[in-house]
């Protein structure tokens, strides 16, 4: 039965990682591609909008599926599988490609949260949470500044080379 409990244990910690991994990679690439394509609205709370359902959807979206995985993780795993099958719809990829790169690492973390069981819970929540948004506050220094410096010349037209 120790055993068991272990292996358990082991199994959640190892899903917690790919889970965090994959959380904390979509924080970066948001906020990078957030500051290199998004923020031009002149209102400050329409470019937060933008960001939040545009940029940091993807890591918000793991990170909640993850939080239900950790608590509920029947639930959780049911829920990854369905992400996984949704996000192959929307994608169009139903290739070798993106099975091997979309379908198979969801469902399989999805798999590893049914049998896995973290301990201590608290722990596992403090990892998912705190290390996204610490890679989303750290990578997003640098776009931050370059885009608070920024002055408007009032010209928005594309330029052309002749």
């Amino acid at each position: 039965m120790m055993k068991k409990v272990k292996n358990q244990q082991i199994m959640g910690w190892i899903t917690i990682g790919f889970s965090t991994l994959i959380t904390c990679f979509w924080a970066f690439w948001g906020i990078i591609e957030n500051f290199h394509e998004g923020w031009y609205y002149t209102s400050w709370f329409s470019n937060l909008g933008l960001m939040l359902v545009q940029y940091l959807s993807p890591m918000l979206i793991i990170m909640g599926v993850t939080l239900v995985s950790i608590y509920k993780p029947r639930i959780g795993g049911g829920l990854h599988v369905v992400i996984a099958l949704l996000a192959a719809w929307f994608f169009q990829v139903f290739s070798n490609v993106g099975i091997l790169l979309l379908l198979v690492p969801l469902i399989g973390i999805g798999a590893l949260y049914w049998f896995g069981r973290p301990q201590p819970l608290k722990i596992a929540v403090a990892l998912v949470v705190g290390l996204p948004f610490l890679t989303l506050i750290v990578a997003g220094i640098g776009p931050v500044l370059r885009v608070s410096q920024r002055i408007d010349d009032g010209f928005l037209q594309a330029c052309q080379t002749l």
